[in-house]
């Protein structure tokens, strides 16, 4: 049993990888965009709010705030690492993940394909959303998405069951909830 699997409305696996999907394409399409119109670097940054955000043209040559730079093989490997086990839980799940938890979990798994495609074409990835206000890291709308996702996923653990308190309510004599919740 995975946690979320007991809401109302279930998302079937056709529409996990239709998420994951949105995710990767909105994130390819916005890239091309910025490849499209944009130099690289601050002499082409687009202020929406100035000082505060701006659209900045970035390549990143390794993973969050450079991390890994120019380990290309590496981070392809981890991320088809966890590629695969995000791919593993929702087949393990068989179409019984609840609407939020299956897009929670397919958010991150959008966002590493879109980001690994990046790393295939370019040998690094493109990042344009650049948060001033806050000195952050320049970032892109794969990255987002994995950040919200593992956020989602962390929220949801708090409220709903884990495998193992399901599997221990479910092997309780005298439990007869149906959700198995404890």
């Amino acid at each position: 049993m995975f946690p979320g699997m007991m809401g109302k409305r279930q998302l079937s696996p056709l529409g996990f990888y239709l998420s994951a999907l949105l995710v990767a394409t909105l994130d390819q399409l916005s890239k091309a965009i910025v490849l499209a119109k944009m130099p690289i670097g601050e002499t082409g940054t687009i202020p929406i709010i100035p000082g505060i955000f701006h659209i900045t043209h970035v390549r990143n040559p390794g993973i969050a705030f450079s991390m890994l730079e120019g380990k290309i093989p590496i981070i392809l490997i981890a991320s088809a690492v966890v590629m695969l086990g995000i791919i593993l839980t929702e087949r393990k799940a068989a179409g019984r993940l609840s609407l939020t938890y299956g897009i929670a979990l397919s958010m991150p798994l959008g966002g590493a394909l879109g980001n690994m495609i990046d790393r295939i074409r370019f040998g690094n990835v493109v990042d344009f959303i650049d948060v001033r206000g806050i000195k952050f890291a320049i970032f892109n709308v794969a990255d987002s998405a994995i950040t919200i996702g593992i956020i989602c996923l962390l929220l949801l653990s708090f409220w709903q069951p884990t495998p193992l308190e399901q599997e221990v309510a479910r092997d309780t004599p005298g439990n007869d909830s149906p959700s198995g919740s404890v």
